[in-house]
Parts: structure tokens; C-alpha cells; sequence
């Protein structure tokens, strides 16, 4: 028995429960125009570009690019030069961090902070409303229990 599928050329064979009894098969997919199941497609290879004399030329270092990698004998990255890359590295982000915080205000009616708010507030309400259906005790019932566990009000 084969019923047909929504996505064009493809089918899917259902088998009775008694021959999946009998023997152990499962349901495969195959496309009406591969053999196989279904693959990703490959991606054509690229063309070779080609090269005018003038792009063969090697641009000219930029003032920003990074030195090249001090090597020792076998093709190994010197620890010092690791420790001059990490330095930069943290002097960047140190930079980045500095030029975020000059964008604006960080507090107040901000979008963020508004989202931020709302899902803080859900969250709240959630807890509030699995709080009451596990006790049994509305919101203001929470509230006086809260406040005599504490011991701000007396209660008794």
C-alpha cells in the first residue's frame, strides 16, 4: 500500500503491521529522481578567477595588520609571541567595551530594558501561578505567609 506524499516525487510505503511483525523493515524516503535515499546537493566547484596583471601585484601592508607569526624550527608558534598576540587581543575588547559604553543611555524606557522587563514579569507571574495551584493559597495568602515566615507581621 503507497499513499502519495504533499511534496512532489516523493512517496512513502506504509507497511501492514503484520509483515513489520514478521520482519524488521523501516519506512524510508526516497526521492522519484535519485536513486537512494534523499542528500544534500553538492556544491558546484568553484572557477578558477582570473588574473590581470595588475591585480597579480600584492596589495600593500595596511598600517592595521598583524605581525606575522614568529616561528621556531618546526614550524612551532613561539610562547612570546602567543603571550604579545593574547595582550592585543585583550587591549581590543577592552577598547570594544569602551566604545559600547559611549553609545547612550543604558537606563530608563530602552527597548531592551522594556523586553527585559516583560519576561521578568512572566517569569514572575508563572511562579506566582504554579505557587498557588501547588498550595492552594491565593496571592494574598502568599503574601501573609511570607511576611510571618520572615517575622516582619505576627499573624497568630
Amino acid at each position: 500500500m503507497s499513499t502519495a506524499c504533499p511534496i512532489p516525487s516523493v512517496r512513502i510505503r506504509i507497511i501492514p503491521a503484520e509483515q513489520r511483525r514478521r520482519r524488521h523493515l523501516s519506512t524510508v524516503v526516497r526521492s522519484a529522481n535519485a536513486e537512494g535515499p534523499l542528500r544534500r546537493p553538492a556544491a558546484p566547484p568553484l572557477a578558477p578567477k582570473l588574473q590581470s596583471p595588475a591585480a597579480a601585484a600584492p596589495p600593500p601592508p595596511a598600517a592595521t595588520a598583524p605581525p606575522p607569526p614568529v616561528v621556531s624550527g618546526e614550524g612551532a608558534v613561539t610562547l612570546e609571541y602567543q603571550r604579545k598576540r593574547a595582550k592585543e587581543m585583550q587591549q581590543y575588547f577592552r577598547q570594544k567595551k569602551l566604545e559600547e559604553a559611549d553609545q547612550g543611555p543604558f537606563f530608563g524606557f530602552l527597548p531592551k530594558n522594556e523586553i527585559s522587563n516583560g519576561r521578568w514579569a512572566m517569569f514572575g507571574f508563572a511562579v506566582g501561578l504554579l505557587t498557588e495551584y501547588a498550595t492552594g493559597a491565593d496571592f494574598v495568602q502568599q503574601m501573609k505567609i511570607l511576611l510571618a515566615n520572615f517575622g516582619i507581621v505576627d499573624l497568630d
